[in-house]
């Protein structure tokens, strides 16, 4: 890989410089490196062209190793941080203390901005130890502040069926897809990647679960997911969603080629931040409506629970998955179902920790626990 100077770039009346990371060889669709240069197209607005350099240098390292380890860029743990420091910055690269703070601060930096426009769904938070060149351990953690609490992330049905309204500009299949992509996230509790990914929401099996469903008169069914850490699991998918899939396949499933619900128009199988992007585009449109809905629901005495403006302004599609597990909570309460066994099974989750946030956010939004403050419309600024 290399970085690449790109002058004259015309923004707000002014004329800058960026710079791109590009892998070594002929020019092609594949040549640039999308995640650091993205990072770095931000920056051209607002640093110098040597403090882009120096940042382009850490991240193009970065980059390098995860190609060469076959690490996605947005799956990197704790013990990957970890190992890149101690091999590759310290036994490889020889730098400093100081060295390996400054680079650690330009990867936190790629990966704030990067959840921040919406490019992915990860808000990049790690910590690190490594052994110095004394043999002394050094601990690191990131700068950047722990994900917004899940009660500012909720998505009422009010917001939602706002937010659907905007899917696309253009009605048929381009708007049914992108409507039921923010519908896997918000009833099925999807992750951006699972919504794409080609061993998920495969056409055929769908249409065999459809119908035997029908042939058993089964409302629901029971639907294997691909997801984080290569493991499966199997979800239930509510009669609407099922509604919704079965209308969708049945219009347009003769009309595209490839076998993925999720597709392009010619069937071919869409990134992985898709849903994300997709979600970011939808929000920002929705933007003037969302703002009209806040304030009639803040007048309403039986409005429901509704997060503030600042909030609606930072949702991204994992959000969906937030006000999914949330709500799966209350199914749980109305069917006497235990929710730290339920919500694991549905959402993946390997941590009992990650089950009682929902469980709390839940009793947040219903004002079951008289001790907890309600976070209301009733003390925000619309304006």
């Amino acid at each position: 890989m290399h970085l690449e100077k790109v002058p004259g770039i015309n923004w707000q009346g002014r004329q800058i410089t960026a710079v791109m990371i590009l892998r070594d060889g002929p020019l092609s669709n594949e040549s640039v490196v999308f995640p650091p240069t993205l990072h770095l197209l931000h920056l051209a607005k607002i640093a110098s062209i040597n403090t882009q350099m120096a940042i382009g240098a850490d991240l193009k390292r970065l980059f390098e190793s995860l190609e060469v380890a076959g690490v996605p860029w947005d799956q990197l743990s704790d013990d990957q941080m970890s190992g890149y420091i101690e091999r590759t910055l310290l036994a490889e690269y020889n730098l400093s203390k100081r060295s390996i703070a400054r680079h650690c601060s330009s990867i936190q930096g790629m990966y704030s901005q990067l959840s921040q426009s919406g490019f992915t769904d990860k808000n990049f938070k790690y910590s690190f130890n490594y052994q110095n060149k004394n043999g002394e351990n050094e601990e690191g953690l990131s700068r950047y502040p722990d994900n917004p609490k899940p009660k500012r992330k909720y998505i009422n049905d009010p917001l939602f069926e706002t937010l659907l309204e905007h899917a696309s500009e253009t009605s048929g299949f381009l708007r049914a897809r992108n409507e039921l992509i923010l519908e896997l996230g918000h009833k099925l509790g999807l992750r951006s990647f699972e919504v794409t990914h080609s061993r998920n929401l495969i056409v055929n099996d769908l249409k065999d679960l459809l119908s035997l469903s029908k042939k058993t008169n089964r409302l629901s069914i029971s639907l294997t997911i691909f997801g984080k850490r290569k493991k499966y699991r199997d979800v239930n998918v509510p009669p609407e969603l099922l509604e919704k899939i079965s209308e969708f396949i049945a219009e347009y499933s003769t009309d595209i080629q490839g076998n993925n619900l999720i597709c392009a128009k010619d069937g071919s199988i869409l990134s992985p931040s898709f849903a994300s992007r997709l979600f970011k585009t939808v929000r920002d449109a929705a933007l003037p409506k969302l703002k009209s809905k806040l304030n009639k629901l803040r007048k309403q005495d039986d409005a429901p629970y509704t997060i503030s403006w600042n909030s609606v302004q930072l949702l991204t599609f994992h959000c969906l998955r937030h006000t999914y597990a949330t709500n799966l909570v209350t199914y749980c309460d109305e069917n006497n179902i235990d929710p730290c066994s339920y919500l694991p099974d549905q959402l993946g989750h390997t941590k009992s920790k990650t089950t009682k946030q929902y469980i709390n956010c839940q009793a947040t939004i219903y004002n079951r626990d008289k001790g907890r403050s309600r976070y209301s419309l009733e003390d925000q600024n619309l304006e």
